[in-house]
């Protein structure tokens, strides 16, 4: 099949092959130009190429091209036709539609001479080119099928390691025993109650944990011999492969489905009427699994079986060819069948995910119970000695009522009367209170209570009495109205205590039931006052000088929407103050739980509060420069310099004022002080001179806008304009100014400024200096400020090299 399949030009590259046939020279490259065995691509290939040959031809051979497409297994057709004439013409039509494709359909196997001697073909030499087996029969799909009967078996010959095991009688152990399971293969589930207890078996090696190589306990072997005792009974079973051989066309358009499941095994039957009107049925299909290692309830096992059915139904009709007018689903357990024909949301998820899951695909008119005596699908449960496995068991034909009238078959009604599994019925009473009030639709408790005083004026004028009240509302109104929001807010939050103590009125001291213990509101000992709002019981009661409702504060839910607007109330009566003032004042009548935060959620959604405690918002810092992140720089490569002072000197008798000359590297943060005699522009380019000798040319000089600065700079400017040689830098060194508006943007030498300033004036309190020792004197220690042994060895040389260049051109 594959070698018919061309490749296109730029797929046959992914095939190419090497050959060598002489070590000494390079190998050939070859491009195979069909679908080669062992290509992963190849298979889905041959298909895509197989069915779009059959789309093509479909115009022209409908029913042949519809049978390539559902009836092909990889390279084998499998088809069945009505009648002789039918399956010549389709075959004919199908090896054309297939030989116009490139592929050769040959070894043609039937169960009808005719039709094979119409393909050309004969019984005995097809059977050489198909794998045979014992009795003339052929594999089909894991089964075998013996043409000439047209019935189908199973293959119960084992490996010769699990067959000398079977006849040995040994104990075998856990893998021996699922290599022996998982030998029968079994598509359809026909030997499903069979197989069941194999599989139960490898549970109960699991459950017991029976090593892959250890020997079975004693229940388990008990088990294994007798359920291989049981294969024997397997190589008898002849099942034919046509559901009704002697049945019609017509048979079929009446034709019902029938589901039978139970808590581990479902089987399907299909039931149609003979022309006679005498009803016939056999087994379609059947599925079994385990129940899992998790106790589950019998009601619940039964459930899983009927989800299971359902999905088994919801495959056969989508996969079957045979119109089905009607499908009813068998059940024995009337709980299950009770859950089905409910509604799903009354119960707990596991009932309500596959109750909705059974709704969804089958109809609830659709599902009937029947005794488990009359159930097929009960046989999996049992340990049975083959009489199942007899061609006439009511496994492979259906319970007997099927070929009855439907009047005779089991209703539910007669289970009713018999069953030891009632479904016992429980009344349950949930009270609930809907709010009478959309709480949420209010923004003040004032607009609130207003609100709520107007509703009940309105309703006491509507109802009979001769009492019309009008105008403004009064104070008695107001009352009245919150007593009535209260009471509704209690009974939407604690509905259970509210019940409770309503009832205790009703009842005798002695006869009295307290709340839950679980209830939020236990420790706050609640009782009921005559106008049935709940309050808290308190240890002032004898204090009746005080008013009631400060001995018997109410009782309110913190997070409801009227507990909001209380709060809100008060917070805005103490004018958005101390939170502790608010809490205090809500206690002397009300009792809140964790009212503390209570009231800061309402402080924080506060309007006012947002805005009169709001703050400027901080600009993000702006990346710093350069300058400042220049570590693979020698130091004092950028520079801040500033001015500060002045000082006073002694000089003879009097004082003269000096300024020192600051020098910060923006790097590293070093600081170099000189001393400036005035604040002319040659003082300025004196000390900047001295620095340059000291620490080197720097790269950029930052200063503020001071006049000294500037005619420095401005010097600095002329001279490499006219290309003179700088008189007291580099003619690289570039010196850009802050913005005069901008003084903060100095902080990098204002701030070693202010350190200086406290140094010296703490240094120098116990006399002046003069000239000659205010250059050379240590006042203050400033040994990590100024600089440090790594940065004189990194600037001496650089120091050394300028001073000579200095000293030339002087």
């Amino acid at each position: 099949m594959f070698l018919q399949i061309l490749m296109r030009e730029t797929d046959k590259h992914s095939q190419r092959i090497l050959w060598r046939e002489v070590p000494t020279r390079d190998p050939d490259i070859y491009l195979a130009d069909v679908a080669t065995f062992g290509s992963t691509c190849s298979p889905a290939s041959a298909q895509f190429v197989k069915n779009k040959n059959a789309r093509e031809h479909s115009g022209q051979f409908p029913r042949a091209a519809e049978g390539i497409l559902q009836s092909t297994y990889v390279d084998d057709y499998l088809d069945s036709f009505g009648s002789e004439e039918e399956a010549c013409r389709v075959s004919n039509e199908v090896r054309q539609i297939f030989r116009n494709g490139g592929f050769q359909l040959r070894n043609w196997i039937s169960n009808n001479q005719k039709v094979l001697e119409h393909l050309g073909e004969t019984q005995s030499s097809s059977s050489k080119s198909i794998i045979s087996t014992v009795n003339n029969t052929e594999r089909i799909l894991g089964m075998l099928w013996d043409p000439l009967t047209d019935n189908l078996s199973f293959k119960t010959q084992m490996s010769g390691e699990v067959q000398s095991l079977l006849e040995s009688g040994k104990r075998p152990t856990k893998r021996q025993v699922l290599r022996c399971v998982m030998t029968l293969f079994d598509p359809l589930g026909i030997l499903s109650t069979f197989l069941i207890h194999g599989k139960i078996l490898m549970q109960d090696l699991w459950r017991a944990g029976t090593g892959w190589d250890e020997d079975v306990g004693d229940i388990q072997y008990e088990d294994w011999s007798r359920w291989i005792k049981m294969i024997s009974f397997i190589t008898n079973i002849r099942i034919s492969r046509c559901y009704f051989p002697e049945a019609s066309t017509q048979t079929y358009k009446e034709a019902e489905l029938h589901v039978f499941v139970d808590a581990s095994l479902f089987a399907l039957y299909l039931r149609t009427t003979n022309a006679d009107g005498s009803p016939q049925c056999t087994l379609v299909a059947a599925k079994a699994k385990v129940a899992p290692l998790k106790p589950m309830t019998i009601p619940k096992l039964d459930l899983q079986g009927c989800l299971l059915g359902t999905r088994m139904v919801k495959f056969v009709l989508t996969s079957h060819s045979i119109p089905i007018k009607r499908r009813v689903l068998w059940t024995d357990n009337s709980v299950a069948l009770a859950w089905i024909r409910a509604d799903p949301r009354n119960y707990r998820p596991f009932v309500a995910n596959r109750v909705g899951e059974i709704q969804e695909t089958t109809s609830v008119d659709e599902w009937r119970w029947v005794p488990s005596e009359y159930n097929p699908a009960d046989e999996a449960t049992k340990w049975g000695s083959g009489p199942y496995f007899n061609d006439d068991s009511r496994w492979f034909n259906g319970p007997e009522f099927l070929r009855s009238p439907e009047d005779e078959w089991p209703s539910f009604m007669d289970q009713m009367l018999d069953t030891t599994e009632e479904m016992r019925p429980s009344i349950l009473f949930h009270t609930t209170w809907e709010p009478m009030i959309a709480y949420e639709r209010f923004s003040k408790w004032e607009k609130l209570l207003r609100s709520m005083a107007y509703v009940m004026r309105f309703s006491n004028n509507a109802g009979r009495t001769s009492q019309k009240r009008g105008g403004r509302i009064t104070q008695q109104e107001f009352e009245a109205a919150e007593v009535e929001i209260v009471k509704q807010v209690q009974r939407e939050a604690y509905a259970d205590e509210v019940s409770t103590l309503k009832a205790n009125q009703m009842l005798p001291a002695d006869k009295r039931q307290s709340i839950e213990r679980s209830s939020k509101i236990y420790q706050l000992m609640p009782m009921m006052d005559e106008r049935g709002l709940m309050r808290q019981n308190s240890r002032i009661a004898a204090a009746k000088h005080l008013h009631y409702s400060v001995r018997f504060p109410l009782i309110l839910p913190r997070d409801h929407r009227y507990t909001e607007l209380l709060v809100a109330k008060y917070h805005r009566m103490y004018r958005h103050a101390n939170s502790e003032t608010v809490v205090n004042e809500i206690r002397q009548l009300y009792v809140i739980p964790k009212l503390r935060t209570v009231v800061r959620h309402i402080g924080r959604n506060c309007q006012f509060c947002k805005i009169r405690k709001a703050l400027p918002t901080v600009p993000p810092m702006a990346p710093l420069p350069f300058a400042r992140l220049a570590a693979d720089h020698r130091p004092f490569s950028y520079v801040g310099v500033d001015y500060f002072g002045p000082l006073l000197v002694k000089q003879g008798r009097s004082n003269v004022k000096r300024w020192i000359a600051l020098f910060t590297c923006l790097t590293v943060r070093a600081v170099h002080l000189e001393v400036a005699h005035s604040l002319t522009t040659a003082s300025c380019i004196s000390c900047i001179r001295r620095f340059v000798c000291r620490r080197g040319s720097p790269v950029e000089f930052f200063s503020d806008n001071a006049t000294n600065f500037h005619g420095a700079e401005r010097i600095h400017r002329e001279n490499i304009n006219h290309g003179l040689a700088a008189s007291f830098t580099s003619s690289n060194t570039k010196w850009p100014f802050i913005p005069p508006g901008a003084p903060h943007m100095g902080g990098a030498w204002e701030r070693p400024v202010r350190s200086v300033k406290i140094a010296m004036g703490d240094s120098y309190k116990e006399g002046k200096l003069n000239d000659e020792e205010l250059p050379y004197s240590k006042p203050f220690p400033f040994g990590k400020l100024e600089w440090n042994k790594a940065i004189q060895q990194s600037t001496t040389r650089h120091f050394m090299r300028h001073l000579v260049q200095h000293t030339a051109s002087a």
